[in-house]
C-alpha cells in the first residue's frame, strides 16, 4: 500500500493486515516479547496504521491472492478476513485461499500444491510472460 503502482500484482501468505488487532490476539504472556521485538502500541501506533494494509485497502491497485490457514494460532483468520473486508470495501480485485485443517506452517503435500498451483495460476493471469522473454 506504500507503492502500489510498482507491482503488477501481491501475494499475502498468512500475514497480518490490521497490526492493532494482531497485537490484541497475541496471550497476554506474549505482551512484552511482542512489545520489544514487533511493536507497541503505546508508543508505535503511528507505524502499526502506516504498514496495516487492511487500513489502507483504498490505495491498492493491484490484485492480491491471499492464503490463510483456518487453524493459524500465529497468524489468526481474523487478519486475513479483514484484508479480504477491506478489499471488498473498496471494490479490488482479489483471490482468496482458505486452507481448512491446516496451521501457521502447512503440512499436507497435497495442499500445498493445490495452493501453490493457484498461487502459480494467479502469476501467469496478472504477470504473464510473453513469448521471447527468459523465463
Amino acid at each position: 500500500t506504500l507503492t502500489p503502482d510498482l507491482y503488477a500484482c501481491g501475494i499475502d501468505f498468512w500475514g497480518p493486515s490490521n497490526k492493532f488487532t494482531a497485537y490484541a490476539a497475541f496471550p497476554s504472556r506474549y505482551t512484552k516479547y511482542v512489545e520489544r521485538c514487533w511493536f507497541n502500541p503505546k508508543t508505535d501506533s503511528l507505524q502499526m496504521h502506516q504498514t496495516s494494509p487492511a487500513l489502507h485497502a483504498d490505495k491498492i491497485t493491484a490484485p492480491v491472492f491471499i492464503a490463510q490457514s483456518a487453524n493459524d494460532r500465529r497468524v489468526k483468520l481474523e487478519q486475513s478476513e479483514q484484508m479480504v473486508e477491506a478489499l471488498k470495501a473498496h471494490d479490488k480485485q482479489y483471490e482468496y485461499a482458505l486452507l481448512h485443517g491446516e496451521g501457521h506452517a502447512l503440512s499436507n503435500e497435497k495442499k500445498i500444491i493445490e495452493l501453490m498451483t493457484r498461487v502459480e495460476a494467479f502469476l501467469m493471469k496478472h504477470m504473464p510472460v510473453t513469448q521471447g522473454e527468459d523465463s
